[in-house]
């Protein structure tokens, strides 16, 4: 059919001005960019449901929601006796019908989730929806979903990707030997023999030299030693940078509980040939999960998560004083195993005559009667049950070979699929987040990350694709926090704005986890969003909203893609240009593939990985506001020019960890029954805190003094002038609080630890006649430090402006459990 200028004009027309039309128009997270098409995704067949008053107590709750269940099948019916319309196919979600059922609930914050079937016009759905749960006594409000999709950059080096022997052999190869390589393929170069492609080859390998230990650019970091800042010398640099960072952090993150949100990870290396060609295990990633418990995968049957799916079902016939929909999420995946390969359903028949209601129990109270067996029928072999009579079951039962050596379900897993993918750098996204985090080498070969010992789950929240949506999203939250992760990392963004009743449950998960990591947003080259925070990160009560800055040769300039917003955030950045870690790769082969990724979302797991070594050193000692009080205090800004964009800088991870060890040390003195010291550590916490920081910057002043640069608001020209001079016979003539090396050569943290707590006791006990005879103490320090130590309500952001200062207060504020 030819298109007329007049057709095309009514069909645009139509769908201006068509409810029913615009009920199908997606709302993209990103705005205009990264659009996602319909097809592929299944946010405009969700409704998302609120009630707009929330219960006063959880006797009223549980009223609620088994009042939600039945309302909801009442819907469910409305809409197949008034459409006449098949409801068989349902192309969103295959293993399902057309028809309305939950997608996913909220029990204690009183939202849901419903699919809305295709055949009816969101309006119209919407209508009778809030009616018929009205006439249940639910005063309910009714919003669209919103799509998202994951914060990926292309990748660097005009897409190169590598195999575990291709980065092991270019990371041999120093810069001296590749130009050697160039200088004699230039001699061999003649008309029949055109070398320029391998030319470029090697001058592409010098330059990737340079990022595969992306670190050694960054001086904040100092997981390997750098020649480049190793070069500042002791007169130049903070007292913390004479160390290396896990001489500070010796557990290596073990102890810490981190939960990542993303699209999976290569960690699985399934057994069933199958299979085996779909997923592929990277030898540097590994899962901490319990492949027994819960669903790592949220998204596996089309985008459901199957293990609540069953779940919810169970919440059909359940008594909602009883049903705990989290503890039997925790215990259905081996439930449903055992069912599968012995066809041994004692667990869940117990669990389900221990949890239904009384209506479904024969007198005794023990045993179902025949309307309760009809209902563990439908659980186990109905058209949505575990093993649906007539077809095949959902879920499949695989081996895993080491590290694993355990059968699980399959679609439990948060693995990335391979095959199949139109966009494998997307599935790729979460193994490369958290191949950054806790990375291990294997046999000495691959990568290994800041925090290699720490706890990582993934949950698989997105697509391979890369998108998702905040019914899912919520989801994720949930499972992080039943599984009691302190950390949650979020390499991505949610929206620009916010919905304060259908963002009413983001909110409240996002506010009760005491850690979490989020990306300001890649938009900043978006005119209309460059100068906007986005969301999650800009939610006060996130701890670490992080944007992302490149080494620029030593300019460390703020990536133009970040999102920041004056005044709000983000309050730290983060290195996220050229990160180099373990991913998935277009057309891959080999089990074991790397990349270069840019982002917001790869400067996230760079603070979630220093935040693991710092809890797991010191989760037991401090709170969570003293641990960020001090991590906030450490932070500096590598460029003068951060000042607008940034509220506190870059986390100066060694100097905070010295910190804490220093206060450590501090808090054993100061808090002593029998101290004479009348010095109260916890009513003098930031004071100490301050005292702490002045001495381990106190080897940069002389030197700050002379060339005029700041070392912690203007790292980058600092730097520059020290080099220059690095040759001057001129020396801070110093000693306090050096280093001194043991007989394994390597700096011993406890001499230095003494030394700070001892100038500070010294202060704290000397009188001020005598204070001019302190040892080893330079007179400015002992005044610097005595005023310090003195002053009351100290506040140790007083350079921040007041709106930063509130918007730092706000992120130090206790959590709502």
């Amino acid at each position: 059919m030819k298109l007329t200028s007049k057709k095309i004009i009514a069909f645009l027309y139509l769908v201006y001005f068509s409810p029913c039309l615009l009920s199908g128009v997606l709302i993209d997270a990103h705005q205009e960019k990264n659009k996602i098409k319909q097809s592929d995704d299944a946010s405009q067949h969700h409704v998302i449901c609120s009630y707009t008053q929330q219960p006063s107590s959880q006797e009223q709750r549980d009223e609620l929601n088994q009042k939600v269940h039945k309302a909801t099948y009442k819907i469910k019916q409305y809409c197949k006796n008034n459409f006449n319309q098949p409801l068989d196919t349902n192309e969103t979600y295959q293993h399902r019908q057309d028809s309305v059922f939950i997608i996913n609930i909220h029990y204690d914050h009183g939202s849901w989730t419903l699919y809305k079937p295709s055949f009816i016009c969101y309006e119209d759905f919407v209508t009778q929806a809030e009616k018929i749960y009205k006439e249940y006594g639910l005063d309910v409000i009714c919003e669209k979903e919103v799509p998202i999709k994951i914060l990926a950059m292309p990748s660097g080096f005009d897409g190169e990707y590598l195999t575990l022997k291709d980065f092991e052999t270019y990371k041999k190869q120093t810069d001296e030997e590749i130009q050697k390589k160039i200088e004699s393929l230039k001699k061999e170069s003649s008309e029949k023999n055109d070398v320029t492609a391998e030319i470029a080859q090697l001058k592409k390998i010098k330059d990737m030299n340079d990022y595969f230990f992306w670190h050694l650019q960054i001086p904040t970091t100092g997981l390997l030693a750098s020649e480049q800042y190793d070069a500042l010398g002791i007169e130049y640099r903070p007292v913390a940078w004479n160390f290396l960072l896990w001489d500070l952090a010796p557990k290596k993150g073990k102890g810490a509980q981190v939960a990542i949100i993303d699209t999976g990870t290569s960690a699985f290396d399934i057994k069933e040939p199958e299979f085996s060609g779909l997923y592929k295990k990277n030898v540097n990633i590994t899962s901490s999960c319990d492949l027994q418990s819960y669903g790592y995968n949220l998204v596996s049957e089309n985008g459901l998560d199957p293990i609540r799916q069953i779940a919810i079902n169970f919440g059909h016939y359940c008594d909602h004083k009883k049903f705990d929909i989290d503890a039997l999420m925790q215990k259905l995946p081996i439930w449903i195993k055992n069912y599968i390969k012995n066809e041994d359903k004692s667990q869940i028949e117990q669990y389900f005559i221990k949890h239904t209601k009384k209506s479904s129990l024969d007198e005794s109270g023990t045993k179902l009667n025949k309307r309760g067996e009809r209902f563990l029928e439908d659980l186990l072999h109905g058209k949505y049950g575990i093993a649906p009579k007539g077809s095949k079951s959902f879920f499949t039962v695989i081996n895993l070979d080491k590290p694993y050596s355990q059968n699980a379900l399959l679609e439990t897993l948060p693995a990335p699929k391979i095959i199949g993918n139109k966009d494998t750098f997307a599935a790729g996204h979460g193994t490369f987040t958290q191949g950054i985090i806790n990375a291990q080498h294997y046999n000495s070969q691959g990568i290994v990350g800041i925090a290699p010992d720490a706890h990582v789950t993934m949950i698989k929240a997105f697509h391979d694709s890369g998108t998702t949506n905040k019914t899912t999203l919520n989801a994720a939250l949930e499972r992080a926090i039943t599984l009691k992760s302190s950390i949650v990392s979020m390499s991505l963004k949610i929206t620009d704005t916010i919905s304060e009743t259908q963002d009413a449950t983001l909110k409240k998960l996002i506010d009760s986890i005491d850690y979490v990591v989020a990306a300001s947003g890649n938009d900043g080259d978006d005119p209309a969003l460059k100068n906007k925070e986005a969301y999650p990160a800009k939610f006060e009560s996130v701890a670490f909203d992080v944007g992302a800055f490149k080494y620029d040769d030593g300019n460390y300039s703020i990536c133009s893609f970040t999102q920041k917003e004056l005044n709000i955030g983000p309050k730290f950045l983060a290195p996220g240009y050229d990160l180099f870690s373990s991913t998935l790769t277009p057309g891959q082969t080999s089990d074991s593939m790397y990349a270069f990724m840019s982002g917001t979302s790869v400067a996230v797991p760079v603070v979630t990985g220093f935040l693991a070594l710092a809890l797991a050193e010191f989760q037991h000692d401090f709170t969570r506001e003293e641990i960020l009080k001090v991590i906030y205090k450490f932070s500096i800004k590598l460029h003068k020019n951060w000042d607008q964009d940034v509220i506190l800088g870059t986390i100066d991870m060694r100097s905070s960890l010295l910190c804490l060890h220093a206060l450590k040390a501090l808090q054993t003195k100061l808090t002593k029954k029998k101290s004479a010291l009348h010095y109260s550590y916890a009513e003098n916490f930031d004071n100490l805190v301050q005292a702490i920081y002045t001495i381990n910057y106190y080897p940069t002043q002389w030197y700050e003094k002379k060339s005029g640069y700041s070392f912690v608001q203007d790292f980058a020209h600092y730097n520059k002038a020290a080099q220059a001079e690095i040759k001057n016979s001129e020396k801070n003539q110093t000693g306090l609080c050096r280093p001194v090396k043991n007989k394994s050569a390597h700096v011993n943290l406890n001499s230095v630890v003494t030394c700070m707590v001892d100038t500070i006791i010294s202060v704290l006990t000397t009188k001020s006649a005598e204070k001019t005879s302190m040892k080893n103490i330079p007179q400015d320090l002992s005044d610097s430090l005595s005023t310090i130590l003195s002053t009351q309500n100290i506040n140790i952001f007083d350079q921040a402006s007041a709106p930063c200062i509130t918007r730092i207060n706000a992120g130090l504020a206790p959590k709502k459990k």
